[in-house]
């Protein structure tokens, strides 16, 4: 039931992870087939087809994503949450889940899914925010991750420690640069609500609202190889 209100960050959430994609795409062999669990409406999939992926697929739950993917990309989309059964087991050459895994009630068991459907070797990419990060540290309970949506936050330390307990090689956790709109930004500060709602509609659409900025916002990416 949840619906696709991130379509004004769309450019902003583009480069972020084209960034991530280009350094997974530079660990495989071979660019046959691709799957992006929770790829809302589908801008990942056209991303990768952009640096030479072939068999392209997604996973989504949001049936309003879905329904916002371009016409090329909709037939490439499951809808549902990943489950097995799916698709065939090492069926692909990379997984990704990008701001999907502190999402997931069960992670452990998602993980042991995506290990089956991967090739021997194949990589897995998963980008999402970082309880260790300086802004999480600083603003505590007041930073936007801490959000209910969020089933558990994830730092360095338990993303390799989870990753390598159901089968994977972790090859990096590093911290990612983010690119948001400045209206986008102010929209996540702590500000209260009253004031907010009193500016950032038009903060987001004057021209300094719809700037661009590529900034370290507390955000960490996994790279891992599917373990013999």
């Amino acid at each position: 039931a949840s619906t696709f209100g991130y379509e004004h960050e769309l450019d902003g959430l583009k480069a972020t992870y084209a960034r991530a994609l280009r350094r997974l795409s530079g660990l495989v062999a071979s660019r046959e087939g691709l799957l992006d669990v929770g790829c809302g409406n589908g801008f990942v999939l056209e991303l990768a087809l952009d640096l030479g992926w072939h068999g392209v697929r997604g996973v989504e739950p949001s049936q309003d994503a879905i329904a916002h993917a371009p016409a090329h990309v909709a037939p490439m989309i499951e809808s549902g949450f990943l489950q097995r059964g799916m698709f065939a087991p090492a069926s692909f050459d990379a997984v990704t889940l990008f701001q999907v895994l502190d999402h997931l009630a069960d992670p452990g068991a998602v993980l042991c899914e995506i290990r089956r459907l991967l090739r021997p070797g194949g990589v897995i990419l998963a980008l999402n925010h970082d309880v260790d990060a300086w802004s999480a540290r600083v603003l505590r309970e007041r930073s936007p991750i801490f959000d209910i949506e969020h089933t558990y936050l994830y730092s360095p330390e338990t993303m390799r420690r989870l990753f390598s307990q159901v089968g994977f090689d972790v090859i990096s956790v590093k911290p990612v640069r983010n690119t948001y709109s400045i209206g986008y930004l102010v929209h996540l500060a702590p500000v209260p609500h009253e004031l907010k709602a009193s500016f950032l509609p038009r903060l987001k659409r004057s021209k300094i609202g719809q700037i661009m900025l590529t900034l370290p916002l507390g955000n960490l990416c996994l790279l891992g190889r599917r373990s013999a």
